[in-house]
């Protein structure tokens, strides 16, 4: 589930969707800073920025495999 949480936040990120981020954020804790996302997506759309690209994705259960309740996932968008 926390892998399709920060997916979903990731593309909604990369949609320049600042709306959808927020609400996945905050209805999924799938995200720290949300609103700082957002506001970057913004800036983007006003520097004409018309779709972003996700260009990485993992989470800290990656390097050693072994699930835990504090896992977090990490991942990179690209305007």
């Amino acid at each position: 589930m926390q892998e399709k949480n920060d997916r979903d936040f990731l593309q909604a990120t990369a949609d320049l969707n600042e709306d959808a981020v927020c609400y996945k954020a905050q209805m999924n804790r799938s995200a720290c800073g949300a609103q700082t996302v957002a506001c970057a997506i913004k800036t983007a759309k006003i520097l004409g920025s018309k779709k972003g690209t996700i260009i990485h994705q993992s989470s800290s259960y990656d390097p050693n495999e072994i699930e835990a309740d504090g896992m977090v996932g990490y991942g990179s968008v690209v305007f």
